[in-house]
């Protein structure tokens, strides 16, 4: 746990960190080769499954649970006399090759399937289907993964440079020649 701890504040990177969680077996599932960039962890983590090739962006969050009951406990509008309203919470369930975008916010209840992109920003309250791309507060679809990875390769065929290239991609955003 400690080494876990130490990770999430430390810059090993995204790999590491999923390593490390793989390892600790906290989730209910953590599949293989994942990237996990939060510093932080869902609060219950046994009702969250998390598939291959996931890859978590920074400050995302995974609600499991909501704090309703106590104010349905505690309010005179509700009457709890005879039951108690309990704590409540729901499992997520994220599928393979998945990608959640930074500072999303992940409701419980939700099942996010395969080959989906979370929009940076989004909060994700329903399921999600496989092959779509999703954003908005409440996300709902706006593209294709199918489509963007097309896009994306027809983008990149005059982009000849690598990423720790700055001379090659200064030139290439910052020329007037393009």
């Amino acid at each position: 746990m400690l080494k876990l701890a130490f990770t999430f504040f430390n810059s090993n990177g995204g790999g590491k960190r999923a390593e490390i969680i793989k390892k600790s077996g906290l989730f209910y599932a953590f599949g293989e080769n994942n990237y996990w960039h939060p510093n932080k962890i869902p609060a219950d983590l046994s009702v969250v499954s998390i598939g291959s090739n996931v890859t978590v962006c920074a400050d995302v969050d995974f609600v499991t649970h909501d704090l309703a009951f106590l104010l349905f406990n505690q309010s005179s509008y509700f009457d709890t006399s005879k039951n108690r309203a309990k704590y409540y919470f729901d499992k997520i369930v994220v599928d393979d090759d998945v990608m959640i975008g930074a500072h999303s916010v992940i409701m419980y209840g939700v099942h996010i399937k395969s080959n989906s992109i979370i929009a940076a920003g989004s909060v994700v309250t329903k399921d999600v289907e496989s092959g779509t791309i999703v954003g908005g507060n409440p996300a709902r679809i706006i593209g294709e993964t199918a489509k963007l990875f097309e896009k994306r390769m027809k983008l990149q065929e005059d982009r000849d440079f690598g990423n720790n290239d700055v001379k090659a991609i200064n030139r290439y955003f910052w020329s007037d020649k393009k």
